[in-house]
């Protein structure tokens, strides 16, 4: 299992995104926070602490807002 502070494999990356294009990568990673850096060889990097960090503030986000979907029927 990977440590938090490890940077995410091509194919985490891929895996995370669903797409093998950088450019589709930076749309994904930016509309949900991750914070990235652009490789000057256009690869795009990410740690599993930007990710796990962004993912736990939604977690906290989700039970703290009450469920409302009752109202929308």
């Amino acid at each position: 299992m990977p440590t938090p502070t490890n940077l995410l494999s091509p194919d985490d990356l891929i895996e995370l995104t669903g797409s093998k294009n950088p450019g589709k990568q930076v749309e994904v990673l930016a509309r949900h926070g991750i914070k990235f850096i652009t490789r000057t060889d256009g690869k795009i990097r990410t740690t599993w602490q930007a990710v796990n960090t962004v993912l736990s503030q939604k977690a906290k986000t989700d039970d703290q807002e009450p469920n409302l979907d009752f109202l929308r029927r």
